[in-house]
């Protein structure tokens, strides 16, 4: 698992193990590069208060993936995968890429470290990449 900026997470990925790690700054990036197998992720990401601005997943084309996001204590589980996840959710293919994103109300959220999982249900190996993004919303104009 590595940082959108290429440095390695705190925290390891093996099988069906889940890994307890801390994958630095507020507004980076979760990614792993993964085999043709069943496995399984999970790591902090930090976020400064604010709202849900982005959570976007992408992954090879034909990789089934579900993921979950959550701050302990205050919000409700989040879900995305590589299949719509309800009426906000959204995917599209780009070339071998798969891009699929949860729109998510913009409630304030303090602080913290969120808790996420991802498994990989099927598919080919290649690199996964999770981006949550909490912040200040735009302003309208």
């Amino acid at each position: 698992m590595w940082l959108s900026d290429g440095r390695p997470a705190l925290g390891r990925r093996s099988g069906d193990s889940p890994c307890e790690g801390d994958a630095g700054r507020p507004g980076q990036v979760g990614a792993f590069r993964d085999g043709p197998i069943r496995s399984s992720a999970s790591f902090r990401l930090r976020q400064p208060e604010g709202v849900i601005l982005l959570y976007r997943l992408r992954a090879p084309v034909g990789t089934r993936i579900h993921g979950v996001t959550q701050l302990p204590s205050v919000s409700a589980p989040l879900s995305i995968g590589t299949t719509e996840e309800g009426p906000s959710s959204t995917c599209k293919r780009t070339g071998e890429t798969l891009i699929c994103a949860v729109g998510e109300e913009w409630c304030p959220m303090p602080a913290g470290a969120w808790r996420v999982r991802l498994r990989k249900l099927a598919g080919p190996a290649g690199n996964v990449t999770l981006v949550f993004r909490v912040g200040t919303p735009p302003r309208a104009t």
